[in-house]
């Protein structure tokens, strides 16, 4: 894959393409709403591949504006879903090693961090709570709430405090 197909840019609803974009959004969100119930998901990681592979599956088919929604849609499920995926044991924290490779991949293209717009992140909403994931993002004007990244999952900060020795260790 081309690292440009992983671009993200700003979309302007005003031109042409941000009229196609608006539209894939609402098929989306559509989408969402329509099977939400009827999809029965097992899990978070199930219901992260299904976007991935939608992603996969639709690239080079729906406009690249359609994909890219899929694209930062997918990568923000991620983000949201990444502890729940912790505590599911093997299969959980597989998906979290698959998920920081491709954080490690797009990093650079999203210069280490996702910021959604607001439509997305209303997707991204819907989308999250068909795992039972909330998420708000926030009004237009709060982009810090839409705004993931990547080094929060990549380097995450280490645990300080005080270490006490516990009387085992003394034995």
């Amino acid at each position: 894959m081309e690292n440009e197909e992983y671009r993200h840019r700003q979309i302007n609803p005003g031109d042409r393409e941000g009229q196609q974009t608006e539209r894939g959004v609402q098929a989306l969100q559509s989408l969402v709403e329509q099977h939400q119930k009827q999809l029965q998901l097992p899990d978070a990681v199930s219901y992260y591949d299904m976007w991935v592979d939608l992603l996969s599956e639709t690239r080079g088919y729906v406009p690249q504006s359609t994909t890219e929604v899929i694209q930062n849609v997918s990568l923000g499920l991620g983000f949201l879903a990444y502890n729940t995926w912790g505590e599911m044991g093997y299969k959980g924290e597989s998906k979290q090693f698959v998920f920081k490779r491709r954080l490690q991949r797009e990093q650079d293209d999203y210069h280490g961090h996702l910021v959604l717009p607001y439509e997305q992140g209303k997707l991204l909403q819907q989308a999250a709570s068909a795992i039972d994931i909330a998420y708000d993002p926030g009004t237009p004007e709060e982009v810090e709430k839409r705004t993931f990244s990547f080094p929060d999952i990549l380097s995450p900060r280490p645990v300080t405090g005080t270490i006490i020795e516990s009387r085992e260790d003394k034995r």
